[in-house]
């Protein structure tokens, strides 16, 4: 039934797949044909199955139909790992055992018996396949590949920044030999600069599938775009930018042509209407006419089969339009609501530094936000951007100075994490009081429609997560948004949006983020922390 090719090539047959807890179709009748060694840019709006298809790739799901062909060993990120001792001793233990093994082999080589020589011969060749006896230089090389510093592999991997914790994950996945990559949001809290190292370190590598949502980072590493569209999923030679001109061109040229089918078909309706309506006037006629009632039934046949060939020709421009604009999106305009307060400065810090324990992460910090102020907090990982945000919510003690916020400001929190990560929508509203109607509203903006209340929260996409936990925060009864990289896993069509919102309705927020469009047509005032 099948008709497999070459082994470099990832095949997708007649495959269909649904999560059978809830019967969510997420692809049906998929063919595709991915080379191996391409450079692939994986693109879509939330949940229509980018995780899912790369999970499906690395054989962690199983399609529901069909068959999914992967000829290689594939490697997904992120993935689960050990995470004690230095970051050497982490990166070596995520590419292969290399300390079991050498354990293993001194152990053998002490006590070398006729019946442990294969063993060690074993162990050996396992040890020297991985490059274990050259694999600290290796690990070394990608390092500085990656422009991070070599001082960081004698560190404790937990004291790491989760941006460099991303990239050192990256490197033990491309130091294993013979492997396809997997990457789902490789960008997602790493700063400005650490995008750029990962995108050089990717344009040095080759085959790999990415998925992200900056458009910047995609263009800059892939040469084919997948994109799992609203009807159906296509492949194109290019980067991103070179696919949504010609989506733009395509929708364009669809829409022009979907109008003049709008006109054409207005104009054959009311033609069929005053042919029938002749028609049944000729048979009218010739029921109460003395003349020659062949001649006018002749006529009112005549019409009546004009009348039939006007619709036949308006049932095929019908069937013409539905094959149009399968693939248009047309996103809702978000309504953005704060609470009315009559205070112009709202929170004030003064002399603030910040840190763990005898660690100073901020010192002797000064600002204030006005009412209307959007302020984008920025600074490379480590910086203390998370750590400001604590503090301003109060939860992380301050090491000297002080943070005022008047007495009816209040605050509401969207984290890099979202909040709701198990159970039911109604439960978790129920548990935090908020009401159904007026939350639907805000979750519509989002495309989160009445059908998530029947799905467990775990089933839901990361974005889907992420543009719930952002619709909790816009609920219209807080002073200042707190956003902690509030755009991570959410797709590029409602990123749009909430920019368009915010500079419409003009909240006052103080945020994080790491999307540089974003904060620089959003933010009125920046925090540079070094």
């Amino acid at each position: 039934m099948y008709k497999e090719v070459v082994k470099t090539t990832i095949q997708l047959l007649d495959m269909d797949f649904y999560y059978n807890e809830y019967f969510n179709p997420i692809f049906e009748g998929v063919n595709l044909n991915l080379d191996a060694n391409w450079k692939l840019g994986l693109i879509g709006r939330n949940g229509r199955g980018k995780t899912t298809l790369l999970n499906l790739i690395n054989k962690t799901l199983e399609p529901t139909k069909g068959k999914v062909v992967v000829p290689i060993k594939t490697e997904l990120f992120p993935y689960a790992h050990d995470t004690s001792g230095t970051t050497l001793h982490v990166i070596r233990n995520c590419i292969a055992p290399f300390d079991e093994w050498e354990e293993k082999m001194k152990d053998l080589e002490a006590h070398l018996e006729e019946g442990s020589l294969e063993l060690y011969g074993d162990t050996l060749e396992a040890y020297t396949d991985a490059d274990g006896f050259i694999i600290d230089e290796l690990i070394e090389k990608e390092m500085n590949l990656m422009g991070l510093r070599l001082a960081l592999l004698e560190m404790p991997y937990m004291e790491l920044s989760g941006g460099e914790k991303t990239k050192v994950q990256i490197i033990a996945m491309f130091l294993k030999k013979n492997r396809f990559m997997l990457l789902d949001e490789p960008t997602n809290h790493l700063d400005l600069e650490g995008r750029k190292s990962l995108s050089n370190y990717l344009n040095q590598k080759s085959g790999f599938i990415v998925v992200s949502h900056d458009r910047l980072f995609v263009d800059s590493i892939v040469d084919h775009i997948l994109s799992i569209n609203k009807s159906n999923i296509y492949i194109e030679k290019g980067c991103y930018s070179s696919w949504q001109y010609n989506k733009d061109m395509k929708d364009h040229h669809e829409y022009k042509t979907s109008e003049k089918l709008k006109r054409e078909i207005k104009n054959l309706e009311e033609a069929t209407k005053r042919t029938r309506k002749w028609s049944s006037d000729k048979e009218a006629e010739k029921i109460g006419s003395k003349g020659d009632k062949g001649y006018i039934g002749a006529k009112s046949a005549r019409l009546m089969k004009r009348a039939i060939s006007f619709e036949k020709r308006v049932n095929k421009n019908l069937d013409d339009k539905k094959k149009l604009l399968r693939n248009v999106e047309t996103p809702r305009d978000i309504i953005l609501k704060q609470e009315e307060i009559n205070i112009e400065t709202l929170l004030e810090v003064k002399n603030v530094t910040l840190g763990y324990d005898t660690h100073v992460v901020i010192k002797d910090l000064s600002f204030r936000i006005n009412k209307g102020d959007r302020i984008w907090i920025k600074g490379i990982n480590g910086s203390g951007k998370t750590t400001l945000i604590k503090a301003l919510l109060g939860e992380l003690k301050l090491l000297s100075g002080r943070i005022e916020i008047e007495d009816e400001v209040k605050l509401v929190y969207s984290s890099q994490i979202p909040r709701w990560q198990d159970g039911y929508l109604l439960d978790r509203m129920k548990e935090e009081g908020i009401e159904r109607h007026w939350f639907q509203m805000v979750l519509n903006y989002f495309d989160i429609d009445d059908t998530y209340y029947d799905r467990p929260i775990e089933s839901f996409s990361e974005g889907e997560k992420k543009k719930i936990d952002i619709a909790r925060s816009l609920m219209g009864n807080e002073h200042i948004l707190v956003w902690d990289e509030p755009l991570n896993y959410v797709d590029l069509t409602i990123r749009t949006q909430i920019e368009k919102a915010i500079l419409k309705y003009k909240p006052t927020m103080i945020f994080v983020e790491h999307d540089a469009y974003f904060g620089e047509h959003i933010a009125t005032d920046e925090i540079i922390l070094a």
